[in-house]
């Protein structure tokens, strides 16, 4: 069974902080990085690496 566990988006001190549920990397800046909504979330991912292995199997990343 697989623990990640990351928030996709919140507020930091600066504003938005998005970050990537499969590798965990995290930016501020608007439409850096790639979204995808799933089960009625976004999510956001820093390559199309990241969002294919997320669509292999969301359920394992996805926040519950």
């Amino acid at each position: 069974m697989n623990s990640h566990k990351h928030e996709q988006q919140h507020l930091g001190e600066q504003g938005m902080i998005y970050r990537d549920p499969i590798c965990g990397m995290s930016t501020d800046k608007e439409g850096e990085f790639i979204r995808y909504d799933h089960d009625g979330r976004s999510y956001y991912f820093c390559s199309e690496h990241c969002l294919t292995r997320f669509k292999q199997d969301p359920h394992a990343f996805a926040e519950k």
